[in-house]
């Protein structure tokens, strides 16, 4: 193998088969070469300046890749495309959306194009060998396009698995924002929630939860409460309703490995051993298929007389933090 071979090999293994004309001439080729290599079969010319490796597979994301190199340099993806490479729930690579500079043009139709004066340097990152828009970036983005729900899951669950944190989001924030920005005031409003001390949703279960709450009228739940019984921390469980009633909102993930069962079991039996109510659980095959039936039990148990249980962290000067269960 040639030097130039050896040298494009690289690029084709990480690039999901492509090349651009600039990284041929890097390697130490020539466009006449390439042109070569597309009569005897060896690439195909996707369009100018961008060549396929004969066999490569067709996948999405090498659609998308060559939608951005096939661009302007600074080109990224964005937007729900930007979303779906960072894995937000319930975003998708195609349609393809790019971000290009407002200073340059592109005329091919494969893409949705946003023309933008705002990308920073340090707004781009790159996923699976694409230029693409950072997570914070991208959560900002997609909060001037798509409903508050989907925005809020889609922060919840990148702050829960720790690829972002609230002050990149808000550094983010107030690098972009600028007199009519769209998606500025949910953000900012999303933002001020988590940073507020508030303890939000630890996991996806619990947004779907409250999300299945909030369609129903019901009020959240206090959230995150640590119990005890005969002055003994036992743990700490997802909410209490006002009069007392604890509710865990269990994923099968989580709650079915023998430890998770039996802990869940002796928090119960310590609970009623005290005269304290154990907590109602809810799943997730629950609350998709039945979500009337969740809504009708919450709003019950809230009516019913009870001593709230003790839960004022304050009594357990001892206990340690509870371990994130999701």
């Amino acid at each position: 193998m040639s030097t130039f071979d050896g040298n494009v090999a690289q690029y084709f293994s990480v690039q999901h088969g492509l090349i651009t004309a600039t990284q041929i001439l890097g390697a130490g080729g020539s466009i006449r070469l390439a042109a070569q290599r597309c009569s005897d079969g060896s690439w195909q010319r996707e369009h100018r300046g961008l060549y396929r490796l004969s066999g490569a597979p067709r996948t999405d994301r090498q659609f998308v890749l060559a939608r951005v190199l096939g661009a302007p340099t600074g080109t990224v993806a964005w937007g729900s495309t930007a979303a779906a490479l960072h894995d937000f729930p319930g975003f998708s690579l195609r349609p393809i959306y790019i971000a290009v500079g407002d200073h340059q043009r592109v005329r091919r139709k494969e893409a949705h194009v946003r023309y933008t004066s705002a990308l920073p340097q340090h707004h781009v990152t790159t996923v699976d060998a694409i230029p693409t828009t950072t997570i914070a970036r991208t959560l900002m983005d997609i909060a001037a396009t798509h409903h508050e729900r989907k925005v809020e899951r889609a922060l919840d669950n990148a702050i829960s698995l720790r690829i972002v944190t609230v002050a990149e989001c808000q550094q983010t924030l107030s690098e972009l924002t600028q007199s009519g920005r769209n998606g500025v005031r949910l953000f900012r409003r999303l933002l001020e929630d988590r940073a507020a001390g508030d303890a939000r949703s630890e996991s996806v279960l619990e947004l779907q939860f409250e999300s299945l709450l909030r369609s129903y009228q019901i009020a959240i739940p206090h959230r995150q409460i640590n119990v005890g019984a005969d002055g003994e921390w036992l743990g700490r469980l997802d909410y209490q309703l006002d009069n007392g009633q604890l509710v865990e909102v269990d994923s099968r993930r989580h709650h079915t490995a023998l430890l998770d069962y039996e802990r869940d079991l002796s928090i119960n039996n310590e609970l009623l051993a005290t005269g304290q109510a154990a907590p109602l659980r809810i799943t997730h095959r629950m609350m998709r298929d039945h979500p009337n039936k969740v809504a009708r039990l919450i709003r019950r148990a809230a009516l019913l007389p009870m001593t709230p249980v003790s839960s004022t962290p304050s009594l357990f000067p001892r206990a340690k933090p509870a371990e994130k269960r999701r």
